[in-house]
Formats: C-alpha cells, structure tokens, sequence
C-alpha cells in the first residue's frame, strides 16, 4: 500500500496516515499495472488538492486495508475483474467504483450489481473518474461541495480542454479552475495556483479589450442567477487577438456561485468572417457568378449574373438555365460538358450568346467547373460569366482591318522597338521575294538601306515628340524582289496600347512612276516658260518697234490702232512678268521671318508710288510692330498699292489710304483701301477659288500671286468691294523669345 508521491516505500499497517483529517475525501485506488497507478497518483496530487489517495496493487490485501481504515470510496482498475477482485467488491462497505476498458455488456452481472458505477477509461478518463469520487463522496459533504461536484460534472464533459471554466462567488473569487487563464491568454493562473483567491472578473477585464466597460459588463454577469450565453468577447494573445464566448451558469439552487465557461470561437469567427467575405465578394463582382444543380437549375447567381441577363435575381433562382439562353445554345453547351466530364479536364469555357429579359442579345464567355456530390457522383456546375460583347466587336473590327490589310497592294509591316518585323501582309512578300516567316521576326536594318533606316528613326523621334503628328512620311530608293530601284513613300505611325506606344506599323507606296511624271512636268514647265518668257520678251519688242515704226506716218483711225497695238504689247510683256513671278513664288524659299511692319509698308509705298506719281497716299502706321512672313512679304503690299494706284480711280488722281490695326496680341491687320469704282468680282472669285479658269485667263492673276504670298506667311487676305476697294492683310505678330 503506497502513498501519492511515495511509490517506493509503503509505510506500516497503524501508522498515523492523515486520514483522519476530516476535511480531505479519502480514495483507495486498486489496480495491478503500476505504470497506471503511478500516472493516476500524480494527476490526484496536481489537480485535486481535497483527496488524499492511496493506492494498493493486491486485490486480497485491499480488503483488510478496506476493513480497517475509514476510505470515502474505493476505485477497482481492471480490464478482467476475477474471483479476488469479486471478494473485494463483495466485502467493501465502502461506495466502490469499477475504472475499466471492458465494456459493459462484457461485465458479469454480480460485479456489475456489487458497484457504484463503472468509469469507461477509454470513452471518459481520469477527469470523469473524479468527478464521479466528488459526485459519491458529496452524500457525506455538505450541500455546496455537492452542486459544485455535481455542475462541474455536467457542464464540463462535453467541453474542450482549452476551455476555459472556472467557479466563481459573486464578489468574483475563484474556487476551481479546469485551466489556468495563463494557458488562455498567458497570464497568471486565478483561483488555485495563487496564495489566496483571486478576483477573478478583475484580472479578467484587465485581460480583455474594452477597459472599465468591459469590466461592468462582465461584473454584470454575476448579478442575475439567469444562464447567459453568447457574450463574444476580445483578447489579445501575443502579437494576435483571440474571440472567446463567455457564458455564466449559476451552480444549482447556490446562488453566490456561478460556473463561468470562456470557450475560444476564433476559427468559428475567422470561418464566419470568410463567409461573409466570399458573400461581399460576390454580390459586388463584375463578373456573373453561377451554381446550378445535376439538373441544370440555377442554384445562385450573384446580381452581376441577373442584371447581364436582364432578370431581378429573384426571378432566376431555382428556373432552369436555359432560361438565359438563346436559341440553340443550350444543346451545343450540353455538348461541350459532356465533352469535359468524359476528359481529364477539371474546368471548360464556351463563348455564347445569352437571350436577355427585355429581348436584346449579348455575347457571353462562359466558364465553368462541374461539381461532386459526397458520392462522387455529378453533382451541378460553378462558373463565373463575362460579358464580352466589346471584346467580340474589336475581334470583328479587327478582323477587317486583317483583311484590309491583306488585300492592300502597298507593302505592310508591323514592328516592334527594337525593330524586328512581328507582322507583314501578303503584299510585303512579294516586294521582298521572302517567306513570311523568314520576314517575321527579322531585324529592319537586314531588309532596308541604312539611309531609309536613319530616316525612320527621325521620323519616329518627332512623333514621339510631338504626341499630336500620329504619321509621319518620307521617301527613300529600295530595291525590289526582281533587282529594279524604284521610289517609295514609306509612312510610320504608332500602334499604342493602354497609352504607350508598343510597336510601329509601316506602309510602302510605290511612287516611282509619280515621280518621274513630275520630273517630266518639271522639265516641260521649265522648257516652256524659259521659252515663253524668251519668245515674249523678243516679240513684243519687235511689235514695239514697228509700231513706233509707222506710228509717225499714220493719222486718224490708223494711229488710233497703232495705240491698241502698243497696249496689247504691253500687257502681253506684263502678263510674261507676272508668269515669271509665278514660277518664283511657287519654287521659292517659305521659312518665316520678322519683319518691322512700318517700315516693310513705306518701302512698298515708295516702289508703287512710280505708277501714279499724282496720286495722294494716306498713312497710319504705328512704330516698333513685327510680323512674320516669308522673306519677300514686300511683294504682295507693293502689288496691293500698285494696284490701288493704277485702277483705283476713274481719270483723276487717286487717293490711296494705308493703315494698320491692332487687333489682340496675336494679330495686326493692314488696310489697303482707294477711292475707285472697285476691283472687278471676277478678279476677286479667282482668289476665292484659288485658281483660274479657262475663260478668265490671267486676269487677276497679280492678285491671285498676291494672295499665295500672303498664305505662305500665315495671313489672310480678304476684299470688301463697295465705294472703292478696301484690301485687308492679317498677319501674325512676332514675339520675342
């Protein structure tokens, strides 16, 4: 017979044990296997302070150590009670409990009849034996141990270990704890491992999140007898924040105690909160979300899935999905998901057309997962649905500019920034005589002479500096498949994706045979002007000549035809003039210059002046104001003043108004108004349309010349024809950088 905590020694029959303590229950444990003996005798001595066990492993000797000392209860530990056993529960007087793995059904019944109750070893363990001792020994204690026994014995077997239960007063001491609050929240152990009792709920709201609210609130639990469940309350553990629901059971008809249970629901409250994540999650999704049934009726769907078929949600749930289908498209679904569930396959995707509430069409991407029953057994489909009728609009748009592209006669590429061909039409084969896939994925700098590549390049570099220009254009010689050098346009432009210029597409327009017709043009344009020019000049000096010739000889109307001789000979020498300036406005130098307003007039005023030395010229021309123009801006003013002078009156001197004004920071207007019957609308309708017709000849042409001055400058010119002819010219100021 043996002693917690002493297994080694056993002490002589008759010494004084502390049995006699009144306060402390009493247990004798009989079993054979030592190992057992010894596990049970240090869990009594950790976890019950009130007992006192002695522990015996000879079934004959227990029953004189029965007879002779006063034991609360003796617990029998066998798997195969026998005869020695029997005699022992047979002599017994004391409450005897049978701690066993055999099942019941197995036990004789004279055992069975001999005993208090049977522990399963298996099914209850050392915990439930225990509290069985504390429920049969309560007969002899007062009432208070009984309901503490009785609560912990009922409320506590069907509890996980780590939770939490204590036995509290009502000023918040705990008598009894199954766990210590260091092992829930790393804090020290309340009630039993302290010196003294504890307060508890103190130590609790310290504990807790929420400070002296929380600390009233679970005070508060202890001032009603009712049963409180569900208390979800916060802690920090570590680095981490801990949920634990607090419930308060008052213990029996007692109602200064109360059994308290902190049962830890993190995972229960992290599961609740993906739950409704997931439900968050799918209600906002742009996507449709799906779930149907082995049948094909619709189990969920989200509102992006009902409002892209044009349905409330509620109208959906539980209809068969074909419901949102066009016609037709269910068979060919049903195909491809018999497809995927007789393959290896986990998931397919179809694109189809859906049949909406209201009658429209959409296009639709469907992906879907096929589900399993607990069975294994098809059990429905999960998919998600995407609207993809832009997507399908690009493919068709891009479809035809495919097929513009292929059938294009002018080459066309792609390339990327390093310059390597992606992409080339049928048209780009042929130019080159190589393969498309010998031209796919070759450098630019292998196909092309190193002079169009440097041009190229230029012109990429001012697309990208000005963001406005998308094309850029510019000649280059190549050599084509049959060895011939022919001219090209080649225009670039970018291909810009999300804003950045991702690759560059080119285009090669054969222009040689327009470039030698402008050639040939050129040379018969020069040929015959230099011609005409030559032939003119000498033919109306000729003309001049024998009019002079004979003008002293004649009289009457014959001299009077000698005049018009004279006058058409003029006129014709002027027209050859004006031909001449012609020629050097359309071939001549356009860049822009400043010029100092007031002084560019009074030159031009001076030149014309020649033509009507009586004629009376007015002026208003401000100091220190620049324009820009091309370098021979003097040209049209001098040509507007001249002709102001020469037609701008009807026999008697003219009066000739010039004057500038200011009109904003940006342009300056110059005025060249006369006193005369007004300049002839067909001259003006030339400068309207910007050219000449076969009936008008080179009438207005003076004008005409004057007016591509004044374009090339970046002016305006206008008429206004009413008591005389008022010529504006708006001109851009010069500003100083």
């Amino acid at each position: 017979m043996q002693r917690p905590g002493s297994r080694d020694e056993s002490p002589d029959i008759g010494s004084e044990w502390p049995l006699a303590d009144s306060t402390q229950i009493r247990l004798l444990y009989v079993g054979t296997d030592e190992d057992e003996l010894g596990a049970v005798a240090s869990y009594a001595a950790r976890e019950y302070d009130e007992l006192t066990l002695v522990t015996n492993t000879d079934p004959t000797a227990a029953v004189e150590t029965v007879q002779d000392w006063p034991f609360d209860c003796v617990v029998v530990e066998s798997d195969q009670p026998e005869d020695d056993w029997l005699t022992l529960l047979r002599e017994s007087a004391t409450p005897t409990i049978l701690y066993t793995s055999a099942h019941s059904a197995d036990i004789d019944d004279e055992i069975l009849e001999s005993v208090e109750t049977v522990v399963g070893k298996e099914s209850e363990g050392r915990r439930s034996l225990f509290a069985k001792v504390l429920g049969i020994v309560g007969g002899s204690q007062p009432k208070q141990a009984t309901g503490r026994a009785g609560s912990i014995c009922s409320l506590e077997a069907d509890r996980q270990h780590q939770t939490g239960c204590f036995l509290v007063n009502r000023d918040g001491r705990v008598h009894w704890s199954n766990v210590s609050l260091r092992a829930l929240f790393g804090t020290q152990t309340p009630g039993r491992d302290s010196p003294k009792p504890t307060h508890f709920y103190r130590r609790l709201a310290a504990i807790f999140e929420g400070g002296p609210e929380t600390a009233l609130d679970l005070t508060t639990l202890l001032a009603s007898n009712r049963v409180r469940h569900g208390k979800v309350i916060r802690a920090p553990v570590g680095d981490r924040v801990e949920y634990f629901v607090h419930s308060s059971y008052p213990v029996l008809d007692d109602g200064d105690v109360r059994f308290e249970i902190l049962e830890p629901v993190s995972s229960q409250i992290e599961s609740y909160d993906s739950v409704q994540l997931f439900e968050e999650l799918a209600a906002n999704a742009v996507d449709g979300l799906f779930a149907l049934d082995a049948d094909g009726y619709i189990e969920y769907c989200n509102h992006s899935y009902a409002e892209m078929a044009g349905y409330d949600r509620a109208e959906l749930l539980g209809d068969h999905v074909s419901k949102t289908m066009a016609e037709g498209e269910l068979e060919r679904a049903q195909q491809v998901l018999t497809d995927i569930l007789s393959s290896d396959r986990e998931s397919g995707t179809i694109d189809m057309t859906i049949a909406t509430g209201d009658g429209d069409h959409v296009e639709v991407s469907y992906h879907f997962k096929p589900r399993q029953t607990v069975d294994g057994e098809y059990g429905g489909l999960i998919g998600v649905v995407r609207d993809i009728t832009e997507r399908k609009a690009r493919e068709q748009e891009l479809e035809q500019y495919r097929t513009l592209v292929e059938s294009a006669g002018d080459p066309m590429y792609v390339f990327d920034e390093s310059g390597h061909i992606k992409v080339c039409n049928e048209a780009m084969v042929e130019f080159t005589g190589l393969s498309r896939t010998t031209l796919r994925g070759l450098h630019l700098v292998e196909l092309l002479p190193r002079e169009s590549i440097k041009q190229g390049n230029e012109a990429l570099e001012r697309i990208l500096t000005d963001r406005t220009n998308r094309w850029e254009s510019f000649e280059v010689w190549l050599t084509d498949s049959d060895g011939y050098e022919r001219l090209f346009e080649v225009t670039v432009g970018p291909i810009q994706e999300h804003g950045d210029v991702s690759e560059w597409v080119a285009t090669l327009r054969d222009v040689t045979d327009r470039h030698r017709k402008q050639q040939q043009i050129q040379r018969i344009k020069q040929v015959f002007a230099r011609s005409l020019r030559h032939n003119i000049r000498n033919k109306t000096a000729v003309i001049n000549g024998f009019a002079a010739a004979i003008e002293d000889s004649v009289s009457g109307e014959n001299k009077e035809s000698v005049e018009r001789i004279r006058a058409a000979s003029e006129a014709l020498a002027t027209t050859s003039e004006k031909v001449s300036n012609l020629e050097w406005i359309v071939g001549g130098d356009f860049e822009q210059v400043d010029h100092e307003l007031a002084t560019l007039v009074s030159d031009s005023i001076r030149a014309a002046r020649d033509t009507e030395p009586a004629a009376t010229i007015e002026t208003d021309l401000p100091e220190c104001v620049r324009v820009t123009g091309i370098r021979d801006l003097d040209f049209a003013f001098r040509n507007l003043i001249e002709n102001a002078l020469e037609h701008g009156h009807d026999g008697t001197p003219p009066t000739v108004t010039v004057e500038v004004t200011e009109a904003d920071d940006e342009w300056v207007t110059v005025s060249v108004t006369d006193d005369g019957p007004g300049i002839p609308d067909h001259e003006v309708r030339v400068i309207e349309r910007g050219e000449e017709t076969a009936l008008e000849h080179a009438s207005g042409l003076g004008l005409w010349l004057v007016d591509q001055v004044i374009e090339q400058s970046g002016g305006d010119l206008q008429f206004e024809v009413e008591d005389g002819t008022r010529a504006s010219v708006k001109l851009r100021r010069a500003h100083s950088e």
